[in-house]
């Protein structure tokens, strides 16, 4: 791309531009060959490349090209370890480079706001701090390589019921301190080349037609300079799209849309100038996927390794009772469980990646007497399979020890489903059960996109929690068993003893229309702490085959900034890792959360070895969002700093007196600390919720109103539309050619699916769509 934009712009025709802004085909920007503009290849996905030869799709259907396959973000958050996401990045772009891929469509940055969102394998964490600061070397060193991140889906993106027309109705405090501070942070300490708007609606506005999340926030007050691109299948009116500041629609459907465009345009609806800042958008991501080009050098081999090397520092060590490990070797050891040869180390649906190569566990773990029993199946739930407990019970009573793999099957979570339940398979309980009713030596290693209740978490020595750890799964958890590796994960995300206990429980996925996020910014261990619940395991936690001593950690004030400085020591004569954790106690004149997380540092350490860390605050740290005058604001008060290595095991407690900059008046907030005496307390009341959020902000389908791309097939059955719902349900199944998983994912969102989505199916053209719309709403 030799020319300059600036130059390019004037010789291109109104058609031109409108093509150019809806991409060329399913994963490439539109070329200009009279330009000299070439198309750029987009490729999935968070934790490794997805990208399709043949049959293209988006939703990690069809086969891929072989490619390293990382731990996803549920696993590699909890390294608590910005180095090592780093490394991460400037990893998965060697093979983005040797691919041509101009664009990584990653990483995943939302809010895990519920234990069952489907897709939370793909998001890092409850908290926003750390997804922020695990994120930003990782975009860096990505792009250092000349390739671009895309970082996901802006904003509010918390579930996958109903996620095609979803509205996520949230408070503006809420958005200021929980959902959006990890995507400010990101943007503006790394400016990743691309921002993925979301699939839903936030306060009724679908988010790609948000002039207040791309204008305001993210262009003027964030001042992001990159392209903003559509989730794929993500625009209901690609003209307001482009008046909000959405630039590049994806993937290509058919002339539609650039029609609809060339019409706005001439009939002054859509100004010029906004379409030609979406060109320049384009222009200036593909400019810089030929400016930054770099040379790509690695090796299968190299690329596992380090994906071994992420997998096990990420790992989180649950339960070790005894210092039953590190085991000494797997003479006399009992390997139980189908997961032990056929792993679940990644998630399904857009991300999943055709690995290079998979360590499957029971390859790894060898030695005198070795036992394996398949012990359950993967793919049912039935309690009482007697051959197959049999065989697990007669290995277990002969054995040393015995090592159990369990966990989530794919069919339990997914991308365009959420999660049912927080249990385990019944099959996979009941064999746990039995099985340390005649051995104890258990250690049970967990596989998963998130939490799970553990009923049987009193009856086994150990448990090791590897959440999805990519490729090199099977020989990182025999390292981590021998003590080859030392665990030194933190869980990312709070474990709950029980749904009911979840802040947004009564909530989450029940309206398919609207969700409302009633707990507000009481998420995560901000309800779990400052409600004193119990939990099974709180934010930040997890042991480690090495012990740590903490001294008396010292506060002063160095440049209007506060400087925590501590010394710790290995006391053990294994070399490990710990992750200290700096909290900040909210002012108790205004409702917040007992603690924040505001720093840590992963620290490592060899046997014996010292080490002094420095903690830096700043003002800000301290500060919450002051609705009624839209700032950040810190009130006058006497503050809390905690030391700790998790939310809940306190190391330290500091005391600092702050002074307000401004008299800062108290406003009268509609967010209330919630009451941990009722059964299950919200942060707002349905009275005041009703007050930020009238009626026109929370979309409904009455049967009277006329049906848009916009409806749901559940919509169209409301209008007396038996045979015409039948009939699209029907296109759907022959557009997808009897895939089962296809079909499954489909079918699980079935009813929430827009008649718009049909068309990115197959199952519809436009005209199609428009004449059925036409006859649903008897118009002629």
């Amino acid at each position: 791309m030799k020319k300059k934009i600036k130059d390019i712009i004037p010789q291109m025709s109104l058609k031109e531009k409108a093509d150019f802004v809806c991409g060329q085909d399913f994963w490439h920007t539109k070329s200009l060959p009279a330009a000299e503009v070439p198309a750029v290849l987009l490729a999935d996905g968070p934790n490794g490349l997805r990208i399709q030869e043949d049959a293209t799709d988006h939703l990690g259907i069809n086969d891929s090209k072989a490619a390293t396959c990382f731990p996803t973000a549920a696993s590699y958050s909890c390294s608590f370890d910005p180095e090592l996401t780093a490394l991460l990045g400037d990893t998965i772009a060697n093979e983005a480079l040797a691919e041509k891929v101009g664009l990584l469509l990653g990483p995943g940055i939302n809010i895990k706001r519920n234990p069952l969102g489907g897709r939370n394998f793909e998001y890092l964490s409850e908290d926003p701090y750390l997804t922020s600061q695990l994120t930003i070397p990782l975009v860096k060193a990505l792009q250092a390589k000349g390739v671009g991140a895309c970082i996901k889906h802006f904003a509010a993106n918390s579930q996958e019921t109903a996620r095609l027309i979803n509205n996520s109705v949230i408070d503006e405090r809420a958005l200021a301190e929980i959902y959006l501070p990890q995507f400010e942070a990101v943007i503006k300490e790394s400016q990743p080349w691309g921002v993925m708007t979301s699939y839903n609606r936030l306060n009724g506005i679908y988010t790609s037609e948000s002039q207040e999340l791309l204008q305001e926030k993210l262009r003027k007050n964030w001042n992001y300079q990159g392209m903003v691109v559509s989730d794929w299948g993500g625009t209901s009116d690609r003209v307001a799209t482009l008046l909000a500041g959405m630039d590049l629609e994806m993937p290509y459907q058919d002339e539609a849309n650039a029609e609809k465009i060339i019409a706005a345009v001439e009939s002054g609806e859509l100004p010029i100038e906004k379409l030609d800042t979406a060109v320049t958008a384009i222009l200036t991501f593909v400019k810089k996927t030929q400016q930054n080009i770099h040379q790509s050098t690695f090796t299968e081999g190299q690329q596992h390794q380090i994906a071994r090397k992420i997998a096990e520092e990420s790992a989180v060590l649950l339960k070790n009772q005894d210092d039953h490990l590190p085991l000494t070797n797997f003479n006399q050891t009992a390997v139980v469980g189908a997961l032990a040869k056929t792993p679940r180390f990644q998630g399904s649906g857009s991300s999943k990646i055709n690995p290079t190569r998979l360590d499957c566990p029971i390859d790894f773990i060898t030695g005198n007497d070795v036992t394996y029993s398949q012990g359950y199946q993967l793919d049912s739930e039935e309690l009482f399979e007697e051959g197959l407990l049999a065989e697990a019970l007669e290995n277990a009573v002969k054995a040393d020890n015995i090592v159990i793999f369990a966990g989530l099957p794919d069919s339990f979570e997914g991308e365009g489903y959420d999660r049912q339940h927080l249990d385990l398979p019944q099959n996979q309980n009941y064999l746990i059960e039995k099985i340390a009713e005649v051995n104890s030596n258990i250690t049970v290693i967990l596989m998963g996109g998130g939490p799970v209740i553990l009923p049987w978490a009193e009856k086994v020595k150990s448990i090791l929690l590897t959440y999805l750890a990519g490729q090199a799964v099977g020989s990182a958890v025999a390292n981590l068993l021998t003590g080859k590796a030392n665990p030194s994960g933190k869980l990312a995300e709070t474990w709950p003893k029980k749904y009911s206990d979840t802040p947004s429980a009564l909530t989450f996925a029940k309206d398919v229309k609207n969700s409302q996020y009633r707990e507000s910014i009481y998420v995560g261990y901000r309800f779990y702490d400052t409600n004193k619940r119990e939990v099974a395991y709180p934010f930040g936690f997890g042991l480690s085959y090495s012990q740590f001593k903490v001294a008396t950690p010292e506060i002063e004030k160095v440049n209007n900034n506060i400087q925590v400085t501590v010394e710790i020591e290995n006391t053990s004569s294994i070399a490990g890792a710990e992750v200290l954790q700096v909290y900040v106690g909210g002012s108790k004149k205004i409702p917040t959360a007992e603690k924040t997380l505001k720093a840590f540092q992963k620290v490592h350490l060899t046997a014996g070895e010292k080490k002094s860390i420095h903690f830096e605050l700043q003002r800000d740290d301290f500060a919450y969002f002051d609705v009624s005058e839209k700032k950040w604001q810190v009130v006058e008060d006497q503050y809390t700093i905690y030391l700790a290595n998790s939310s809940r095991n306190i190391l330290a407690e500091m005391q600092l007196a702050l002074s307000a900059v401004t008299d800062v008046k108290i406003p009268g907030e509609k967010i209330h600390p919630s009451n941990h005496s009722n059964e299950h307390p919200f942060a707002i009341t349905e009275k005041d919720f009703a007050e930020l959020f009238p009626a026109e902000k929370m979309p409904t389908m009455a049967a009277s109103q006329k049906l848009t791309v916009d409806s749901t097939l559940a919509d169209v059955k409301t209008v007396g539309g038996e045979m015409i719902y039948q009939s699209l349900i029907s296109n759907l199944e022959q557009a997808i050619g009897g895939d089962p998983a296809l079909y499954q994912m489909l079918m699980a969102s079935i009813e929430t699916m827009p008649l718009r989505s049909f068309k990115l199916a197959g199952a519809v053209s436009e005209d199609d769509l428009t004449q059925l719309l036409k006859q649903l709403n008897q118009e002629e």
